[in-house]
């Protein structure tokens, strides 16, 4: 039986999702992770979190789950427990909406804080 899975993105996101230069989304684990088959119901707040409607932006199939790894002050990417070379760390960023690749690290450090950030990517 297939899930639908909610992500909720940042404005400055919605544009990239909707032309397809964003097929990704890299996340904390959660208590039900979702499976490559599910449903990923993406969606962005109208005005202030939990006091506006919400909007969707897209529903897709997703097509992968990886889990990773990101060490936000050695700019050091893990995929499935495999190290990334630079060449491949900026081709995630990119996927994931960030260029150039620093700012990929500065939103993890932002977001989440200096220490290691493991969660998983979905892909769609």
């Amino acid at each position: 039986m297939s899930r639908t899975h909610i992500y909720f993105f940042k404005p400055k996101f919605v544009t990239l999702i909707t032309t397809g230069q964003k097929n990704q989304t890299i996340r904390p684990y959660r208590k039900i992770m979702p499976k490559a088959g599910d449903l990923a119901d993406l969606r962005e707040w109208e005005g202030r979190p939990y006091h506006s409607a919400q909007r969707k932006i897209l529903q897709a199939p997703i097509k992968l789950i990886q889990d990773i790894e990101i060490d936000p002050l050695a700019h050091t990417i893990k995929l499935n427990g495999e190290t990334l070379l630079d060449g491949a760390v900026d081709y995630l960023a990119r996927n994931d909406g960030f260029f150039p690749v620093a700012s990929f690290f500065d939103f993890f450090r932002q977001q989440y804080g200096p220490k290691l950030f493991q969660g998983f990517i979905t892909y769609w």
